[in-house]
């Protein structure tokens, strides 16, 4: 009942090249960025019922997310595009919070990697035929893992290990006519 608005004040400043040549073009970005969160927003545990525990949105105290991005891409004849990005960054409160009752409070966001990246293939050999491969890269975070599972037998903070994803996407357009009788 108590919620307050969460603000942030956000600085950010970018520098972008494109090069453009005869048959293609390939540019990048590099984006710097500071974000002060006041009131920020976090799940305070407020105790248990039949299903597990019980979680409540509070105001949180200053928080600061900060780091920077760097992008590239490439594109030749609109046949092929390659792009892909990498962030490094930093997300904490200035005051441990408290996730799980009876643990020690943290200051890092939880569920939020301190690195990320992705990377992207189109090709386009004609107007008929697309092929799609993304890449997805998530670094090391912080993860409540509480007791109940198999082989958690206790509630606690746990650093998750790197993970990726890779996905693929293949399409064919043709053109269907319909003729009215």
């Amino acid at each position: 009942p108590n919620l307050k608005p969460e603000f942030s004040h956000s600085i950010s400043n970018s520098i972008n090249y494109d090069k453009p040549m005869k048959k293609s073009i390939a540019g990048f970005t590099i984006e710097c960025f500071y974000n002060k969160l006041k009131n920020s927003f976090v799940l305070t545990p407020v105790g248990k019922d039949v299903y597990g525990d019980l979680f409540e949105k509070q105001n949180g105290n200053l928080a600061i997310v900060k780091g920077f991005t760097f992008e590239t891409r490439y594109n030749y004849d609109k046949k092929i595009q390659i792009e892909g990005g990498y962030t490094i960054q930093s997300s904490e409160f200035n005051n441990p919070v408290v996730y799980i009752e009876g643990t020690e409070g943290i200051n890092e966001f939880i569920r939020t990697p301190s690195n990320y990246g992705y990377g992207i293939l189109t090709l386009n050999p004609n107007n008929k035929w697309m092929l799609n491969l993304n890449y997805v890269y998530t670094g090391k975070m912080k993860m409540p893992h509480f007791a109940g599972s198999d082989n958690q037998d206790v509630d606690e903070i746990i650093t998750t290990e790197n993970f990726s994803e890779l996905n693929m996407k293949v399409s064919y357009s043709f053109l269907v006519i319909s003729q009215a009788t």
